[in-house]
């Protein structure tokens, strides 16, 4: 069984099916465009048949790894051992994007107006290194990167902090690695940041900020 057989065998996310019925057989391929980022900003090779899926949950991520590497040895479908549960913890922790092809595992985690929740980046992070250290059979001859995503005008702001939470494995040489978050106006044109976007809140009588006020704001 390949690697891309293995995660795909777990991929039950609706969003994901939704897209590909919306958007038909194109939507099987990740644009060129985007592909040609990979390859422009972090040297990643990535053919135009690699296989893609959105919010892809790590305990499917483990699943799939122990199938590829268990494969043909009489134990894919025993009981196996999760110490501490570090490699399968029943949660719905995921990675907004995965790319796989051949050996190869891209890790993808974009945030736009809402900016990066760090406890929760960091709980990926350190769950995807728990993985790595609880079982190394999992990711070894695997080749990983970690990618981070966001407007480009939004992501020098935050990488101080996500530098803080990041093991020097995800990082190569202790830095993040950045993609631009592309992202277009209401007249189309492309911009680099959510400031100039509408926000919408619940308010009180007063319109002051209220999570159990009967009015609603735009601004």
């Amino acid at each position: 069984m390949t690697l891309v057989k293995a995660l795909k065998k777990f991929n039950r996310k609706e969003r994901y099916w939704l897209i590909r019925n919306a958007f038909g057989e194109n939507s099987r391929k990740l644009d060129p465009k985007f592909l040609r980022s990979l390859e422009g900003e972090h040297s990643i090779k990535v053919p135009e048949n690699a296989w893609w899926a959105m919010d892809y949950h790590l305990d499917w991520l483990v699943a799939a790894l122990h199938l590829f590497k268990c494969e043909g040895k009489g134990e894919s479908f025993k009981r196996q051992d999760n110490p501490k549960q570090t490699l399968v913890n029943g949660t719905q922790l995921d990675v907004d994007l995965i790319i796989a092809f051949d050996k190869t595992l891209i890790f993808i985690e974009a945030k736009g107006d809402a900016g990066w929740d760090y406890e929760q980046l960091n709980r990926k992070i350190r769950r995807l290194q728990n993985i790595a250290i609880a079982d190394a059979r999992y990711l070894e001859g695997v080749k990983t990167y970690f990618i981070l995503m966001a407007p480009k005008a939004q992501r020098k702001p935050h990488m101080e902090e996500i530098d803080a939470v990041r093991p020097d494995w995800i990082f190569p040489e202790g830095t993040p690695r950045w993609l631009d978050l592309q992202i277009e106006n209401e007249d189309d044109q492309k911009v680099t940041t959510f400031e100039d976007f509408n926000r919408v809140g619940r308010c009180n009588k007063e319109e002051t900020p209220c999570k159990t006020g009967d009015f609603f704001l735009v601004k």
